[in-house]
């Protein structure tokens, strides 16, 4: 599928990398300008905790895009599509209006996207 919408219905391909606490999935490059992306709590409950937050650092200035996507690739919303500055940076995604299940947080910049996976509970 088309995840991005940028390959006139062509598909994307991804290249898929588990970390071993099978948590942390990335495709970044070696000159990274972003780290520490993660979430917390994950596993987490829009319906007993809330919400969970959403945290990266940035080490320059730049234009950044936040997407959740549900399992099949489909675009469930966009946190952020916007240029951010260098430091520490915060988000929430609530996922009230979603079902219990898996989610993936793709953050992409001009030169590198790095994917995370989030866990939905009821």
């Amino acid at each position: 599928k088309d995840v991005s919408g940028n390959h006139g219905g062509k598909q994307d391909g991804w290249l898929v990398n588990l970390a071993a606490d099978g948590e942390r999935i990335s495709s970044a490059t070696e000159t990274s300008s972003v780290s520490d992306l993660k979430n917390y709590p994950n596993p987490f409950s829009p319906y007993q905790s809330g919400s969970t937050n959403i945290s990266f650092s940035l080490s320059s200035s730049e234009n950044v895009s936040l997407k959740i996507y549900d399992v099949e690739g489909r675009l469930v919303t966009t946190l952020a599509d916007e240029t951010m500055s260098a430091g520490n940076h915060q988000l929430q995604w609530n996922a009230e209006d979603e079902n219990a299940g898996i989610y993936f947080l793709k953050m992409e910049t001009v030169n590198e996207s790095e994917t995370i996976r989030l866990s939905v509970i009821q």
